[in-house]
């Protein structure tokens, strides 16, 4: 399986280390070209602003979308951000709206009030993981069709929706940083589905 990782800024170099760890081949997203072999595609941690601004620079933003009618995507954080269609007192993002959440922007505090904990995972089976939160958003509002799959303190931080067919992936806190792999595992599983 390969599976596209957005490699314009942001954590995806361990993204790519975990999907390694999987079997899985990588490729580094940073123009439309690139997503062509891809049965899947993850949206790093970073800054969602930037993140944004860079996918529009050439066109990456439409590519994306295009690309999740018929792949799953999982975004991470900023990556959630970027995906969710509506991001509260934010007008400098652009969002691709595929994820119908709303979010607001770092609302666990700045980078200092960061924190790893454990969640409570819903699905694949219940459990519990650890999670780092760095800067994260939290979802504020989960709407028809979005499924949470996991929580922290009674708050969605782990969602998914299927949308004409695929499931996409979307969390507040960064799977990558961690050593266990049950998120990426599920979100391959997720693009196994479709291959």
């Amino acid at each position: 399986m390969i599976i596209g990782v957005l490699a314009l800024q942001g954590a995806f170099a361990k993204h790519a280390k975990a999907l390694e760890k999987l079997n899985c081949s990588v490729v580094e997203i940073r123009e439309p070209k690139d997503l062509i072999p891809c049965q899947g595609l993850i949206l790093p941690g970073g800054e969602s602003t930037v993140l944004s601004r860079l996918m529009r620079l050439n066109k990456l933003d439409i590519a994306i979308q295009k690309f999740a009618h018929k792949k799953p995507l999982f975004g991470t954080c900023a990556g959630l951000i970027v995906m969710s269609k509506s991001i509260n007192s934010n007008q400098q993002t652009s969002p691709l709206e595929l994820l119908d959440v709303a979010v607001d922007r770092n609302a666990y505090g700045s980078q200092v009030a960061s924190f790893v904990d454990k969640i409570d995972l819903l699905q694949p089976s219940i459990q519990q993981i650890p999670a780092f939160f760095i800067r994260a958003p939290k979802i504020t509002e989960v709407r028809c069709g979005v499924e949470v799959l996991g929580r922290f303190k009674n708050q969605p931080v782990i969602i998914q929706q299927k949308i004409k067919g695929v499931t996409h992936l979307g969390s507040t806190f960064h799977p990558e940083l961690t050593n266990d792999l049950t998120v990426h595992e599920y979100f391959l599983k997720l693009c196994d589905v479709l291959v």
